[in-house]
Parts: structure tokens; C-alpha cells; sequence
């Protein structure tokens, strides 16, 4: 789709939309969104393991006039169709090395979005629910409430009476 006033949108051949909005974006750009497939769709579900469910990969990038890939270096609003599919969806960055990053997402009705500065490999999934329950146990650990107030206990521990920022190196 070509980009005119900071802005494009494209639909994908499943029926999901695609739509890109950056004041950045200069005019006669075109807007790609590549659904990964295959081999790179494999490379992405494996980077993804455990972090999703219902993956779609996707190459999003820009083209120039001439055909060249156009870098883009300042924040632009990605944002997709869910087509009622996802209930908790989310959307990972994923790098040439093959690490993951969650972005901050906003989900408005039925559009998931998020803000990016650079071309790359995204993928958009469905939250593993199992992730949920482990926050809510985190402040029951026996150890965090003590680690917390540590200073004020420093039986059968010398270096932690000599202040919290030399208990890290111990």
C-alpha cells in the first residue's frame, strides 16, 4: 500500500488489516507486510516457544520508488486486524538472532498496535494464560519479603549490615 500523509493500509490475503501511521513516513513509500511461511515461519514458531499460541508471522517493511528497502529510524504505529480471533493477544519482536520482545501493545475493539522505529521480523499470538498465575505468587516466595527488608536483619550475614548495594556482588 502506498504511503501518503504518514499513513497506509493494507489488507492480507486471510482478510486481516494491516495499517502503519508515522509523521516520519515521506510520501510515494509503499507499505509491505510479508506473511511468513515455511521455513522462516518455522524459525519464528521455534523463537516463540512457550511465549504463544495461533502465531502469524509477518516481514514488515517499506519500499522505495526504486524498489529499495527504506529504513525507517523514527516511531511509527503498527497496527493489525484481530478478526475476533485472538481473546489476549500480544505482538513480539523478533531479532536476527533469533531473541524475542514483547512490545507494549494497546488493544482497541477488535486492532492490536504497537509503536516500533525499525523494519523487521513481528509476530502476533494469542498469551500463553499459564503466564498469569506465576505474578500473583511472586510476593507469597518466602524470600522476596525478607530480601526486602534484609538490612534490618543482618543476623548470620556481616556484609549486609554494610549497606543494600554491596549485598549484590556477595
Amino acid at each position: 500500500a502506498d504511503v501518503e500523509g504518514g499513513a497506509a493500509q493494507t489488507t492480507l490475503p486471510d482478510g486481516s488489516r494491516v495499517a502503519v501511521q508515522g509523521e516520519v513516513l515521506p510520501d510515494g513509500l509503499l507499505f509491505v507486510v510479508e506473511p511468513l511461511e515455511a521455513g522462516t515461519l518455522a524459525w519464528i514458531e521455534s523463537c516463540m516457544e512457550g511465549k504463544g499460541t495461533n502465531l502469524r508471522g509477518y516481514d514488515i517493511y517499506f519500499l522505495d520508488d526504486s524498489g529499495n528497502r527504506y529504513e525507517i529510524t523514527e516511531p511509527i504505529t503498527v497496527s493489525f486486524s484481530l478478526n475476533g480471533e485472538y481473546r489476549n493477544p500480544a505482538v513480539y519482536y523478533i531479532c536476527e538472532s533469533g531473541e524475542t520482545q514483547k512490545m507494549e501493545t494497546s488493544v482497541n475493539e477488535d486492532q492490536i498496535s504497537f509503536i516500533t522505529d525499525h523494519n523487521s521480523y513481528y509476530a502476533l499470538a494469542e498469551q500463553v494464560e499459564t503466564a498469569e498465575p506465576e505474578e500473583p505468587g511472586k510476593p507469597e516466595t518466602p524470600e522476596e519479603p525478607d530480601a526486602a527488608g534484609g538490612s534490618g536483619s543482618p543476623s548470620g550475614s556481616p556484609g549486609e549490615t554494610g549497606g543494600q548495594s554491596g549485598t549484590g556482588g556477595t
